[in-house]
């Protein structure tokens, strides 16, 4: 298997998807290089590209690189709105009114993988990351596992489909970061999932500062290979690329193990949009999340005494559905082997 080739250039359906960490510091170039992967990999004819939205809006580069976006806000999303900023004013524009845009809603995940466009970019957005507390940070990791989810599960796997993310770790936090219900979305319903895109012509490229903020699962239990960005450290278990080469690595370039180095550099930026006209733009969400959760914690009070699982039970679950041994289970999960045999 040849990592850069098969999994960055020229994905081969013999060998199927994968699971692709990029990590480095701020400005190496990441968002970048994800960009540029979604526009080789929509031209392809053969990918589906999907990408999650955040209010940074960095997705309006696809805009400026003349490819059509169809955002697909979940429904508790009310609206979304670009900001366009200068030195002396603030200027509104609704979605709809950007050139390029279509907006649409979802509230079941396989609407997006079964109804997106594979001639489009399909932003989809999920609310829930900042201002909503616990719960809302466990309906966003909820949600994106979803779409996960119905990626592996949809109804024609012919075609490749890409899920794209920028700061993966807002889904896939690390061990530390876990406890009560998003504990058990990313501990026991991920693995099984990771383990299924190869077969299902499935892709996860997922961008994160380094492995520190990032789940165990995700760079190195289910990961294909990583790629790594200017300063970011290299694992031990990469002896064979040197840390001096990626020290030495420019913005936008990868090195990936065993020692091969892609660059990937946007023909286009935000600028460049004749509507953008020389200001800084983001994106203003408006939301009725906390409505939504006081209505769903009403509805579902008595399930939610019950819902969670042991760590055992959940470390039983893992082991049932991965290739992973009961000593590598037992110790991401913090417990003895025995219990996760007796679980």
């Amino acid at each position: 298997m040849k990592p850069v080739e098969d999994f960055f250039r020229n994905p081969k359906r013999s060998i199927g998807g994968a699971v692709i960490p990029i990590i480095g510091p701020p400005g190496c170039g990441k968002t970048n290089v994800l960009i540029q992967l979604s526009l080789l990999r929509k031209r392809d004819d053969e990918h589906k590209i999907l990408w999650r939205g955040t209010e940074q809006g960095e997705w309006i580069k696809f805009l400026a690189n003349d490819e059509e976006v169809v955002v697909w806000n979940h429904e508790t999303i009310d609206d979304v709105r670009v900001k366009k900023s200068d030195r002396d004013s603030v200027e509104y524009l609704e979605l709809d009114e950007v050139p390029g845009v279509t907006v649409k809603t979802w509230s079941n995940p396989e609407t997006v993988v079964e109804s997106s466009k594979q001639d489009k970019i399909n932003v989809v957005n999920i609310p829930g990351v900042f201002g909503n507390g616990k719960e809302g940070r466990a309906f966003f990791t909820e949600k994106c596992i979803d779409i996960l989810e119905a990626i592996v599960r949809r109804e024609n796997t012919y075609n490749f489909v890409d899920f794209f993310t920028d700061e993966a770790g807002d889904i896939w936090p690390c061990q530390q970061q876990l406890s009560g219900e998003l504990y058990q979305l990313v501990a026991s319903r991920t693995p099984p999932l990771l383990s299924q895109l190869r077969k299902q012509n499935s892709f996860l490229y997922c961008a994160s500062h380094g492995t520190q903020d990032l789940h165990y699962f995700v760079w190195k239990i289910k990961s294909n290979t990583i790629g790594y960005m200017s300063n970011s450290d290299v694992k031990n278990f990469h002896s064979s690329l040197k840390q001096s080469w990626v020290n030495n690595l420019d913005r936008g370039e990868i090195r990936v193990p065993p020692k091969d180095q892609v660059e990937y550099a946007l023909a286009y930026e935000e600028e460049d949009l004749e509507w953008v006209d020389d200001h800084h733009v983001d994106l203003v969400w408006n939301d009725s999340l906390d409505e939504y959760l006081d209505v769903e914690e009403d509805e579902n009070d008595e399930k939610s005494k019950v819902k969670g699982l042991s760590k055992s039970k959940a470390a039983a679950k893992v082991y049932d559905a991965t290739d992973m041994t009961m000593e590598e289970v037992a110790e991401i999960f913090g417990i003895t082997s025995g219990a996760v045999a007796n679980a």
